[in-house]
Order: structure tokens, then C-alpha cells, then sequence
């Protein structure tokens, strides 16, 4: 006699394409530099994580 087990998955909600600000802290400088580039967010003289962070989600609150 054969078994057949049945697994149940549970769909996850789609990544949002914006990250949120929690997600922003959780990234390097070097990921938040390439994703402002990627994005065409001008980040100035920002020169610290938290200048970083401050421009990316006061960009995308605008939009």
C-alpha cells in the first residue's frame, strides 16, 4: 500500500515594490546607493546610512 501525503501552502502577499522604511534600515549603504540609482533618487552630499534612508522615504512618501 502507497501513501500520498498532501502538503498545504500558504501564499505569501507579493513583495511590495517600494520597501518600507524597516525594510530600508535592514540594507547595506552600498544596496541603498543601487537602489536609489535604480530608482532615479538623487541622493546629494547624504553621506550617512541615516541621510540615505531620510531621502529614499521622504521620496517615495511624495509619490
Amino acid at each position: 500500500m502507497r501513501r500520498i501525503g498532501l502538503v498545504c501552502v500558504a501564499k505569501r502577499p507579493a513583495p511590495s515594490s517600494e520597501p518600507s522604511e524597516t525594510d530600508l534600515s535592514k540594507m547595506t549603504v552600498a544596496e541603498l546607493r543601487k537602489y536609489a540609482k535604480d530608482n532615479g533618487i538623487d541622493l546629494g552630499a547624504a553621506a550617512t546610512k541615516a541621510d540615505i534612508i531620510t531621502i529614499i522615504a521622504d521620496v517615495m512618501a511624495v509619490d
